[in-house]
């Protein structure tokens, strides 16, 4: 039985099933006043029991509370931190933006066991941080509340953000930290965009098989998005799909997409 429904969960999971968004609203506050929330303390809960069944070696990585036993990889992402840590003497520094308990070192770490260094920083709420310190931390793996606190030591090489900044009621105050903290490399993967000439806030309602939730969105549009980081003495080296990029539209009316981005400090 349990087996059935975790494949009925990774079924709707990569596919328009998983979520849906609506709603073109005029600020991330107006769109939450339409959302239902959800039982954050029980989602929290659910991805700290998955996280560790991770691991224990359980699942191969977890996202969004859903355990993976079958590896899914954002391959771009690879070969643009391995050419990171070629050009630094074998060494990789990392800060994870919005990384949860680190669902992204777990799902891509088997590519960096030859390191001769790493590092990989996340920067996260504070429950989420409290949580890894206390039971996933290790030689590779750190957890910090701010941006600041994971710089205070060393700076790293690169920010690195996931599926985070449309989640985020001020991304560009968050870009525009990323700016202010001189990284030479920005790695940015998953980020949503629509095919419209603006940003758009949408409400995104997710399956109940995997947490019933209804919360705000981010789509951006694409060439301002660029232009932002372009306009702040970053170069494009190259841009990806997504991994789990999926044919969907908000409405039926507006096309959107999830692409990834790798700039480099000119």
């Amino acid at each position: 039985m349990i087996r059935k429904v975790l494949r009925k969960i990774k079924s709707v999971f990569n596919t328009a099933e998983s979520h849906y968004y609506t709603g073109d609203f005029s600020s991330f506050d107006d769109a939450l006043k339409h959302c239902k929330g959800y039982a954050a303390e029980e989602v929290f809960k659910k991805t700290c029991e998955t996280a560790l069944k991770v691991q224990r070696g359980d699942f191969v990585f977890e996202r969004d509370s859903v355990g993976f036993t079958k590896a899914h990889y954002s391959f771009a992402a690879v070969a643009a931190l391995q050419n990171i840590a070629t050009k630094n003497n074998n060494e990789l520094e990392l800060t994870d933006f919005g990384g949860s308990l680190g669902s992204s070192y777990f799902q891509h770490k088997i590519f960096f066991s030859s390191l001769k260094k790493l590092q990989w920083k996340v920067v996260e709420l504070p429950n989420i941080i409290d949580f890894g310190k206390a039971n996933l931390q290790d030689d590779y793996l750190f957890f910090y509340h701010t941006i600041a606190e994971a710089e205070a030591q060393q700076k790293s090489t690169v920010l690195f953000s996931s599926s985070t900044l449309q989640y985020v009621p001020n991304p560009f105050e968050w870009m525009d930290e990323f700016i202010k903290r001189d990284y030479p490399y920005i790695l940015l993967d998953r980020i949503a965009f629509v095919k419209r000439d603006t940003h758009q806030v949408t409400v995104q309602y997710t399956h109940e098989m995997i947490y019933e939730a209804s919360y705000p969105a981010w789509f951006f549009n694409e060439q301002l998005f660029v232009q932002y980081f372009l306009e702040r003495g970053y170069k494009v080296h190259f841009d990806f799909p997504s991994y789990c990029d999926v044919p969907m539209s908000i409405d039926k009316k507006y096309s959107v997409h999830w692409k990834g981005f790798f700039l480099e400090k000119n």
